[in-house]
């Protein structure tokens, strides 16, 4: 797997936090394989779901930003929130975060 380089969660002080980071770099490199065998193995939902609940919020945030359908499916079907989009500060964070990830384009 892409992914083994960061180290299986068990051995993470922060599952969490590797949780995500792993999401994250799925969907970075638009793999959608990697990120639905990343979901299917993890136990975190088991151990702490509201840790769970935050990374994959932490990855929809990712996959909403960088328009992977296939990954916002992806985590949905997992659990992700898309209500806390609606309205307030979810939304305007994600539309700050595309305005950086444009600028950074357009200097780069």
């Amino acid at each position: 797997c892409l992914l083994n380089g960061l180290g299986p969660e068990s051995e993470m002080p922060d599952k969490a936090a590797a949780l995500a980071r792993k999401l994250e770099l799925a969907i970075k490199w638009g793999r959608s394989d990697v990120l639905e065998v990343t979901l299917a193995r993890s136990d975190l939902w088991l151990k702490s779901p509201a840790a769970f609940k935050k990374a994959i919020d932490k990855g929809f945030d990712e996959a909403l930003l960088r328009d992977n359908v296939q990954a916002v499916e992806t985590l949905l079907k997992h659990g992700a929130d898309v209500r806390r989009y609606l309205f307030g500060r979810s939304f305007l964070n994600i539309q700050h975060k595309c305005s950086d990830i444009v600028k950074d384009q357009n200097d780069g």
